[in-house]
């Protein structure tokens, strides 16, 4: 596997400018080289925080409409529900910068299963027989989990499919989930982890300084680089 780089930084507020930065400039990479470039948003606090910052400072800072969007993992609820990470992406950064026809959303509208199946063969439709990302963002969860791939799940293992329905832990609020998989999560050319927050502080541990655990997030590769950019006090002791 391809070493992790890892940044730390003051506060979150610098950390999404750093993030900010890394994006236009993997983006714009592909975008120089092929035309297009495809990229995986993830929800959560820390990446709103970003996506306002690149829909501002940086909505000049290439073409948009050029890129191609997917999601890490998706609530199963409507794209209108205040859970939906598609619905914060939309808000935050993508409406007015990417045309919705090239934002790919997980359909949420029938049984899990046949939803992550649905996302599954559009995939397939896009790359063909093998994903290949510019870009691929992700946060941990402070059990460790990355996009809904929870500690335990049986979808840690799956090797075929490129998305799945999950399961979150009892105390999340919206359990039923869909995810993309290891071998879509780990076909991005650059992957960037964002993790901020003392919750995360134990996780962020587990991945980088226990070896007899083993995080989800942990088994999250790229073809490229591997970043991941903390705050202090997400980091601890590691840096």
């Amino acid at each position: 596997m391809i070493a992790p780089e890892v940044f730390t930084f003051p506060d979150p507020k610098r950390l999404a400018r750093a993030a900010a930065e890394t994006v236009v400039e993997v983006l714009r990479a592909a975008l120089d080289a092929r035309g297009r470039a495809d990229v995986v948003l993830t929800g959560g606090s820390t990446p709103a925080a970003l996506y306002e910052l690149l829909a501002g400072d940086y909505a000049h800072a290439l073409d948009w409409t050029k890129l191609d969007v997917f999601f890490s993992d998706e609530r199963h609820v409507a794209h209108d529900h205040r859970d939906s990470n598609a619905r914060m992406a939309r808000e935050t950064l993508l409406d007015g910068l990417v045309p919705p026809e090239r934002v790919h959303p997980f359909p949420t509208g029938s049984a899990p299963d046949a939803d992550a199946r649905a996302y599954d063969r559009a995939l397939r439709e896009h790359f063909g027989d093998e994903p290949a990302f510019d870009l691929v963002l992700l946060g941990m969860g402070a059990d460790g989990h990355v996009a809904s791939l929870f500690p335990g799940a049986p979808t840690l293992d799956e090797a075929a499919r490129w998305a799945v329905a999950a399961e979150a832990p009892p105390e999340m609020p919206v359990r039923d989930r869909l995810s993309l998989t290891y071998p879509v999560l780990n076909a991005g050319r650059v992957t960037l982890f964002l993790v901020t927050g003392e919750a995360k502080r134990d996780a962020v541990a587990a991945v980088f300084r226990d070896p007899d655990r083993s995080p989800p997030a942990e088994r999250v590769t790229a073809r490229d680089r591997l970043l991941w950019y903390l705050d202090e006090a997400a980091a601890g002791a590691v840096r």
